[in-house]
This record gives structure tokens, C-alpha cells and sequence, in this order.
């Protein structure tokens, strides 16, 4: 795709960009901000050219974006470790209702604004980790406080196999032990969902349950 200064789509609502290279990432946030009336977008990504995809609209009410698991396959050493490195996701929509992550590979996922998400739908893998000045854990914490009034979400198989839990082994000793038995006695809606808990520290298995 290539460069433009400015550009106005005043009725386009439906807008699929599959594989493209853009000059940089400000082109793509001109380019949707500039279909003010957009509300179905689709976002196929490759080698782009852009570190951070940021998706702002105060139309958009359906998002799906991430990599085509083909092109994840052929260029997996490229994709997990240049594409992936400094990457980014920030989702600013406040009418979005529908939201899928297929094979999405950000390692940053930031997302405000979602009061009117209704469904959530997690196609393979789901990367969150550490970046700059934020943990692992905080940005976890963070994504899903962004989309915790979501009525409907959808994850697949190979996510759902176990839940890996991260505790402290100082923290359930010293602490309150009783976090873990209350964790455990969760109801689960799957068999296959499992709580595995490691010490941090060495990174040894507690126990699976």
C-alpha cells in the first residue's frame, strides 16, 4: 500500500486489509480513522511494516484481526521473534460488539473503551507478555479488565488444555493458603481445563489439579 497524505471514505462500512505492507503505522491509523462510519473491519496481518497496530473508532461495532496460521507455519523464526519483538495492540472503540483474535501475536494488547463488547472469540495461541515498565502479569490483568463485560466468550481447544497458574511459594506459606484451595474448587466447564501452580523461583511444578 502506499503512501498517502489524506484520504476520506465518508460510507465505506465493511473494510477487509488481508496481507498488506504499509509505509508506516500512522497509515493505518489515517486510514481507519478516516471512514467515519466504519463498522465491520478485518485486519489480516504478514510482515506489515508496523510495530503497533492501533484500531480508534467510534463506529466500529465488529474487529477480527491477526495472521493468516499459514503464513505463521512457512515463516514461524521470522514471525516469533522480529515481528513479534516491541509489537504491539491498542484497541480504542467504544461501539465494538464483536472482537476476534485469530492468531493474533502481539505481544502488547491494550484495549479501553469496550463497554458495549457482547462477544469475545480467541482463535489459537493468545500471547500476552511482559513489555517496558509493565509485567506479565499487569498486562494480563489489564487486557481482561478491558473486556470484563463481555456477555460471550469463545476459546479454543488448544488454549483451554491447562490453566497455568503463577503463585509465590512464600505468598501461599506466609500468606493466605487458602487462595489455592479456593482457586481449585472453582467449577471448571471442561474436563481438560487444568490449574498447574510452579514455583517462581525455580520454576519447579507444585502440583497439578
Amino acid at each position: 500500500m502506499g503512501n498517502f497524505e489524506s484520504v476520506s471514505l465518508p460510507r465505506l462500512k465493511t473494510l477487509c486489509l488481508e496481507r498488506n505492507i504499509y509505509p508506516n503505522e500512522a497509515s493505518v491509523e489515517s486510514l481507519i480513522s478516516s471512514c467515519p462510519v466504519l463498522e465491520d473491519l478485518t485486519i489480516v496481518r504478514m510482515n506489515d511494516n508496523v510495530k503497533v497496530l492501533r484500531v480508534y473508532s467510534q463506529s466500529l461495532t465488529s474487529f477480527s484481526v491477526g495472521y493468516n496460521p499459514g503464513d505463521l507455519i512457512r515463516k514461524y523464526n521470522y514471525y516469533s521473534e522480529k515481528v513479534r519483538e516491541n509489537s504491539g495492540l491498542v484497541i480504542d472503540a467504544p461501539r465494538l460488539k464483536y472482537l476476534t483474535f485469530n492468531y493474533e501475536r502481539s505481544k502488547s494488547k491494550i484495549v479501553r473503551n469496550l463497554s458495549s463488547l457482547v462477544k469475545v472469540n480467541v482463535l489459537s495461541a493468545f500471547d500476552i507478555s511482559s513489555v517496558v515498565g509493565c509485567s506479565e502479569q499487569q498486562m494480563a490483568h489489564n487486557f481482561f479488565t478491558g473486556i470484563s463485560r463481555v456477555r460471550e466468550m469463545i476459546i479454543s481447544q488448544n488454549m483451554m488444555e491447562k490453566l497455568v497458574l503463577h503463585l509465590q511459594y512464600s505468598f501461599l506459606k506466609q500468606g493466605n493458603p487458602a487462595i489455592l484451595k479456593d482457586l481449585i474448587a472453582l467449577p471448571r466447564r471442561s474436563s481438560m481445563c487444568q490449574i498447574e501452580v510452579f514455583n517462581v523461583h525455580n520454576g519447579r511444578a507444585l502440583g497439578i489439579f
